[in-house]
């Protein structure tokens, strides 16, 4: 099964260790992530010039690395918080809205992380 995941909280919260833990146990049954969509203030994880609490970004990125998901961060909500391509980490692409929408149609399952 495939899932599609929206986080919507600041990476100084503990939305995104859950979320991370999330994403370990549906690859340990056997699903997969399609995307993963930062949006709100989580997009301030992507920012490569802030240091994350518990290294949150690096975290996202080694999952990245291991699984090989897209992660998307929005582009309205990065611009609103000075995250342009300049700033942002490699792993994470400035996309609109569009691809959050995309990911839910194309993914069996859509889980918001808040």
């Amino acid at each position: 099964m495939q899932f599609a995941l929206l986080v919507q909280a600041s990476p100084t919260s503990g939305v995104h260790r859950s979320a991370q833990s999330f994403v370990r146990a549906l690859y340990g049954q056997g699903h997969a992530v399609y995307r993963l969509f930062f949006y709100q203030d989580a997009v301030l994880v992507a920012n490569r010039l802030a240091e994350t609490e518990d290294h949150v970004r690096e975290a996202w990125e080694a999952l990245k690395d291991e699984h090989g998901f897209e992660m998307d961060v929005c582009v309205a909500a990065s611009t609103r918080r000075g995250i342009g391509t300049d700033i942002a980490s490699e792993a994470f692409e400035i996309v609109g809205l569009g691809q959050m929408v995309e990911a839910m149609e194309v993914a069996d399952r859509t889980v918001t992380f808040g």
